[in-house]
């Protein structure tokens, strides 16, 4: 019965990363559909994000915030690649 348990607790958790990890794979999709060629950007933009977050949470700043830094430097980045 145990095994039955951690089936259905990675059933769950299996599926909330793959709704995680569906906008990704929509960002590189839709520019790729619509302009004929691969922006990649989305790719190096979440990473990026995800360290921008750690690093401002880490140097201090409220976990909310860091947040509000890492979406400022990610608008930047586009911007920059747009």
């Amino acid at each position: 019965m145990d095994f039955v348990d951690i089936y259905f607790n990675l059933f769950a958790v299996s599926l909330v990363q793959g709704a995680i990890f569906a906008f990704p794979a929509l960002a590189v999709m839709i520019p790729f559909r619509m302009l004929g060629l691969p922006d990649l950007t989305s790719e190096g933009a979440f990473p990026f994000g995800a360290a921008i977050v750690a690093t401002v949470t880490v140097a201090g700043l409220a976990p909310v915030l860091s947040l509000s830094v890492a979406v400022l430097f990610g608008f930047v980045v586009g911007a920059a690649t747009a």
